[in-house]
């Protein structure tokens, strides 16, 4: 199969990969229909990654379809539509069973991986196919009528956004600064909002995020520009959203076979992450 492989700083390849197989009994293979670009894929192309390998296949954000699973799988079936959750648990200790996968009771064992795409241990899902262990609790349905993009976002940004603000302590009525408005920052606003933030301020320095943000509710706020503070000085209240999440749009795509269309590259000015898909 075809995988975005590390071939050392700087340097990422497109190449033929030995095709993923069921490991164990606990495990799963998932077609790959789209996948999404980390920041921490950005750390390893820079040369800042978590292993000395090179040649592994990178990626921890994917939807796909299920094409085969362990015999001691149950909550999944072959074609069954799916993410893959970018932290990786295990099925047999209580702490991944009550949600708190990076606090694995097994973390330290030889067999566990913490996350696809970091070395060749776990190769990740930037490819055609990826091997899922512990397809139980590594994997979760998508219904159908969420699209492939909004099921992208959960795999890892949303998550982290909503951790970040439930660690916060947002409560009703509060004044919430994000700091950076790329695919995270973003979905922290609206998680803000939804923990209900009655003003949210971002400092961003690429205008057509801060754009995005201004659009989405947000409140900007610069080095060069503060917000007035002096008690005569009207506030600046940034309206509460409508209940229905904004539309996640992709920078740009990656679609094999094909050049990208002129409606797609025209979208990469102005919207907030990047993923390619699979045909």
């Amino acid at each position: 199969m075809r995988a975005a492989t590390y071939q050392g700083p700087g340097a990422v390849e497109v190449t033929e990969v030995p095709d993923p197989i069921v490991a164990d009994e606990l495990a799963a293979v998932v077609q790959v229909a789209a996948a999404g670009i980390c920041g921490s894929d950005l750390h390893i192309f820079e040369g800042h990654g978590f292993s000395d390998d090179v040649g592994f296949t990178l990626g921890h954000e994917a939807v796909g379809i299920v094409v085969d699973i362990g015999s001691r799988v149950s909550r999944f079936a072959i074609g069954d539509r799916v993410l893959v959750a970018a932290s990786v648990g295990c099925v047999l200790c209580p702490t991944c069973a009550a949600g708190h996968v990076t606090a694995c009771e097994h973390r330290r064992q030889p067999w566990k991986e913490y996350c696809y795409g970091m070395s060749h241990r776990l190769p990740g899902s930037q490819a055609e196919f990826v091997a899922v262990p512990h397809a139980d609790r590594n994997l979760f349905s998508v219904a159908s009528e969420v699209s492939d993009d909004a099921a992208l976002a959960l795999t890892d940004n949303a998550p982290t956004a909503w951790y970040g603000v439930r660690r916060a302590g947002v409560a009703p009525g509060d004044t919430v600064a994000v700091i950076g408005a790329g695919p995270v920052g973003q979905l922290a606003v609206q998680s803000a909002f939804l923990q209900g933030a009655a003003r949210v301020l971002v400092v961003e320095p690429v205008e057509h995020r801060r754009t995005a943000a201004v659009a989405a509710g947000q409140s900007p706020s610069t080095a060069r520009t503060p917000r007035p503070t002096s008690a005569s000085s009207p506030a600046v209240r940034a309206p509460m959203p409508s209940s229905k999440p904004s539309a996640w749009t992709p920078r740009s795509r990656w679609r094999s076979a094909r050049p990208a269309t002129e409606a797609e590259s025209a979208s990469s000015a102005s919207a907030t992450t990047t993923h390619f898909r699979c045909a």
